[in-house]
């Protein structure tokens, strides 16, 4: 988009769905000037480069993101030396501890925070010997595929995508957390009279 408010342009998108080599296909096979182009009309302050329907979108912002529900947060544990920190067997050092490794997938990590390279400590701690609950869920979901996932363990930060994605620790004891409970639950209050 130019700078300059009285140069107009025109966006023009095309969803091509398939395979790789469907879709190359379909590439080779027609010219610019035949492809069923949409034209898009971006709007500040986001540009989205895809049709968006933002007939609820005052609805939307009456919401609370789960970042303002839960402020203990972080993305999972990332060792950078998987093959020699997560095993199938526990390990026999003080620092063993069950981590979800991928969906169903419970490994052990050796927890010594000198050798987790990513160790999340802030977050993570919240599960070492605690009986408590995280969730997990992918921050920008581009496919609007809902995706969570629940653990009562240290987890990896590739649980649910390969990409990073957030933990929030759902139980805490910090004073931090007690001081922002008449936040949290003015947040819920607003969102259950709807």
């Amino acid at each position: 988009m130019s700078s300059d408010k009285n140069h107009n342009c025109q966006v023009f998108h095309f969803d091509l769905y398939g395979t790789r080599e469907e879709k190359y296909e379909y590439l080779n096979n027609h010219s610019l000037s035949e492809v069923d182009w949409k034209e898009l009309k971006p709007e500040a302050p986001r540009y989205f480069f895809v049709n968006k329907d933002f007939a609820l979108q005052k609805e939307y912002e009456k919401g609370f993101s789960t970042d303002e529900l839960i402020i203990v947060r972080t993305v999972g544990v990332a060792t950078y030396d998987d093959k020699n920190l997560v095993s199938d067997k526990p390990y026999d050092t003080q620092y063993n501890q069950s981590y979800l490794y991928r969906p169903f997938d419970l490994k052990w990590i050796n927890y010594d925070l000198q050798k987790v390279s990513r160790h999340r400590y802030d977050v993570m701690r919240h599960f070492v010997g605690k009986n408590n609950v995280g969730l997990i869920c992918i921050r920008n979901n581009r496919d609007n595929n809902d995706t969570y996932f629940i653990t009562d363990r240290l987890a990896d930060k590739t649980v649910i995508s390969p990409k990073t994605m957030p933990l929030f620790s759902l139980f805490t004891s910090t004073k931090k957390i007690w001081a922002r409970k008449n936040v949290l639950l003015t947040s819920t209050k607003k969102f259950m009279k709807r």
